[in-house]
C-alpha cells in the first residue's frame, strides 16, 4: 500500500510559470459585433420550454446559430422555445434554445440564445434567407 505524505516540501511545489517576455497583444481588440453571420430583424416568439404556455412576442434580430429578442422579465427557465418566421420557408420555424446572456437595457432585458434544436430544413432556410439579405445589402463580409 503507498502511503503519501500530508504536504509537500518547498522544493516540491510548484509556483506559476515564469514568461521570459511580456505578453502584448498584437493589435487592439476588437470592440463591437465579432460575429460571422449577420443579424436580421425579426418578430421573435418566446416561451419556457416545455411548458405548452402561449408564446411571447417580441422584437428581435435573427442569426445562423440563434437569436436575441427585449423583453420585460427574466426567463425562469434557461431554455427557452422559439417560433420565428423565415421568408421563403412554408412553416413558421420552431427551435429550442439556450439563453446565454442577458443584457439590462433602460427598462426591459435583451437576451441572447444560441439554438440547440433546429430542423435540419429549417436551418438551410436560415442560412438562405440571411444570404439573400446579404446580397441585397451588398455587403460582401
Amino acid at each position: 500500500m503507498l502511503i503519501l505524505p500530508d504536504r509537500r516540501d518547498r522544493k516540491e511545489r510548484r509556483g506559476p510559470a515564469k514568461v521570459e517576455e511580456s505578453l502584448e497583444r498584437k493589435a487592439p481588440r476588437r470592440r463591437g459585433d465579432r460575429r460571422d453571420s449577420p443579424r436580421v430583424p425579426r418578430i421573435i416568439l418566446v416561451r419556457e420550454a416545455g411548458s405548452g404556455g402561449e408564446y411571447e412576442k417580441s422584437p428581435g434580430d435573427l442569426s445562423l446559430g440563434g437569436c436575441r429578442w427585449r423583453s420585460e422579465h427574466f426567463p425562469e427557465s434557461r431554455q427557452v422555445e422559439l417560433c420565428i418566421r423565415v421568408p421563403g420557408y412554408a412553416r413558421p420555424v420552431q427551435a429550442r434554445a439556450e439563453v446565454i446572456r442577458v443584457e439590462l437595457l433602460a427598462d426591459e432585458l435583451e437576451l441572447h440564445a444560441t439554438f440547440t434544436e433546429i430542423d435540419l430544413k429549417a436551418e438551410l432556410a436560415i442560412a438562405r434567407y440571411l444570404e439573400s439579405r446579404q446580397q441585397l445589402s451588398g455587403s460582401d463580409a
